[in-house]
Order: C-alpha cells, then sequence, then structure tokens
C-alpha cells in the first residue's frame, strides 16, 4: 500500500528532518502512485543530501514518468563523476534498449567490457542487445560467458528461453 508508505515516510521524516531514506521512500511511493511531478521537485530539492546509493533517484523518476531526454541529461551528468558512472552508464544502455535505440547501447557498453566493475553488466546487457537484433549465436555466447558470474541466473535463464525458443529443449534444461 503506497498511501501506507508515504504515511510511515512521512512520520519518520517528523521525527528527524534529516532522514533522507524516508524522503526517497515517500517519493518512490509517490511516483508509483503516478505524482511524478511532484515526486520530481521534491527529489531535486533533496539535492545534495541524496548519498551514492540514491544518487539516481531524480534519473529514475524522470525514467518512471516517461521523460526520457530529461533522465538521459541527468544522466549524462552522473556519469561524469567517477562514483557514480558506472550507474549512470548502465541506466543509459537500459534507456536506450527501452526507446529500441540499440546502436546507442551498443555504442556504451563497449567500453565497460574492459572496465572492472562493468564487465558482467555490460556484457550482460550486450547479450539483450544482441537477442533484440535476432543474433543468437553471439547473444548465447554472452549468456553462457556469465554462467559464473553474478549475472549467472538471469543469463542462464535468458540462454534457455533462447534455446526453447530455437526448438533446442534438451540444451536448455541442462542450462537450468
Amino acid at each position: 500500500d503506497m498511501r501506507a508508505a508515504i504515511a510511515a515516510a512521512q512520520a519518520a521524516q517528523a521525527m528527524d528532518t534529516d532522514l533522507t531514506e524516508a524522503a526517497v521512500i515517500e517519493l518512490r511511493a509517490r511516483a508509483v502512485l503516478g505524482e511524478y511531478d511532484a515526486a520530481i521537485s521534491a527529489a531535486r530539492a533533496l539535492g545534495d543530501r541524496l548519498d551514492e546509493e540514491n544518487a539516481f533517484l531524480v534519473a529514475d523518476l524522470l525514467v518512471a514518468a516517461d521523460r526520457h531526454d530529461e533522465a538521459r541529461r541527468e544522466l549524462d551528468r552522473l556519469s561524469a563523476k567517477p562514483e557514480t558512472r558506472l550507474g549512470a552508464e548502465r541506466r543509459l544502455v537500459g534507456l536506450a534498449i527501452e526507446e529500441g535505440n540499440l546502436d546507442a547501447a551498443q555504442a556504451r557498453l563497449e567500453p565497460l567490457l574492459g572496465e572492472r566493475g562493468g564487465a558482467a553488466i555490460a556484457l550482460y546487457y550486450l547479450a539483450q542487445v544482441y537477442e533484440q537484433r535476432g543474433d543468437t549465436t553471439r547473444a548465447l555466447q554472452s549468456y553462457r560467458l556469465l554462467a559464473d558470474s553474478s549475472f549467472g541466473m538471469q543469463a542462464r535463464v535468458a540462454a534457455a528461453r533462447l534455446l526453447l525458443k530455437n526448438g533446442q529443449p534438451e540444451q536448455a534444461l541442462a542450462l537450468l
């Protein structure tokens, strides 16, 4: 119940006005209810109070509100900071994939493949790009490379789905 979440967050903020986490919960709940403008405005007002974990709040709310151009500008700003660059790039890739701009997604992913902390997620998204382009061979290769990574379960499920789609149920079951 989002209204209950908002009420609880407001009660927590009434007890401690510096409780940023409560404000974040309230704003995300408001976005779920479709109160995007109010949530975005309040998130922007939080400004420097947002820590690294919540640095993407404004961008996430903009994406939820389908204000992709504004979200892209916010994410570009965040990608210029070393501490938020990978998260911003990941969100920019997701936005490009969502919009069907696979070339832009691939262009953002390829430099991340060689980066510590970014390679697995880049390979996972790249596999999705290959899949959407109909390049099943490269998609499966990418998913298989991720089998023992932190994306292993998602990659195995995605590869199994592709194999089932291509009439290879035995191979699909072997992955699961």
